[in-house]
């Protein structure tokens, strides 16, 4: 619901308040379902990504970028606002400069009727944060809609629209980072009878499942320096990936592990 571009930049160290100078600049089509969608590729899965794109310059190039990369999408339009440009500069650390975007009301109808052709079978990963004027509940509602459907439904977000899908319990599996998890950690007993994929960066990641199993794993290497921005986008595509032919909980989360850690390292 809320792709962006996104423009990095490398400064071998960040002058505040004085001339910066990149020595490496990128532009992408980005934004977490997106990157997800990518990481899905590049492990042989095919996936659509649905996106709702703004009417200006930035919406037109995030389309263009895309279709560069072959991307199977649908893109929804939407009027009056354009796609948000998010600003990474990397140095010692990554410092985001996030841009904002709203969603009209005829763009969220017409992904909701996209939505409702899936079927039984089907995998969907609502990925990302909310649009400005999206009510936070929408993510719950959706995830509870389509799993009556039979569809296997994964949510990664934060905030509000997380508590709200932990609230209902209405979806397979949410995947968390270790702040998103503190967030909602007075809500614990509803987290109870849910599949939980959580990561701690460095450290690995941790499956709890619905029915009280506990799996870890740890990267078999880490990166000095390495780009961790979208790592956990890759962990739950490797897991969705691995699942997807496997159905096996623990082998998943292996998996993940290892994508997101070939894709720090890389």
């Amino acid at each position: 619901m809320n792709p962006s571009l996104d423009y990095v930049m490398e400064v071998d160290k960040i002058n505040i308040g004085g001339v910066n100078r990149s020595h490496v600049q990128r532009v992408t089509a980005s934004g977490k379902g997106v990157n997800v969608s990518r990481a899905l590729k590049a492990q042989g899965i095919v996936s659509r990504a649905i996106c709702i794109v703004g009417d200006g310059f930035a919406g037109r190039e995030f389309t263009r970028l895309l279709k560069t990369e072959g991307f199977d999408s649908v893109i929804v339009a939407s009027e009056g606002c354009d796609t948000r440009i998010n600003v990474k500069l990397r140095s010692q650390a990554v410092t985001e400069i996030n841009g904002d975007f709203t969603a009209d009301e005829m763009s969220l109808a017409a992904m909701t009727m996209m939505l409702a052709g899936l079927k039984q079978g089907d995998f969907l990963i609502i990925s990302g944060s909310i649009p400005k004027g999206v009510p936070a509940r929408i993510y719950a509602a959706l995830s509870a809609e389509l799993t009556l459907k039979g569809v296997t439904v994964a949510v990664d977000t934060s905030g509000d629209a997380l508590r709200e899908v932990v609230l209902n319990k209405s979806a397979w599996l949410i995947a968390p980072n270790e702040h998103e998890l503190a967030q909602i950690a007075e809500m614990f007993p509803k987290l109870e009878n849910m599949n939980i994929l959580a990561s701690y960066g460095e450290s690995g990641a941790t499956l709890t499942t619905a029915d009280g199993a506990v799996y870890t794993s740890k990267p078999a290497r880490t990166a000095q320096n390495g780009y961790t921005v979208g790592a956990g986008d890759v962990l739950l595509a490797g897991f969705v990936a691995s699942f997807i032919k496997s159905n096996d909980y623990e082998k998943s989360l292996a998996a993940g592990v290892n994508a997101a850690t070939e894709y720090v390292c890389k």
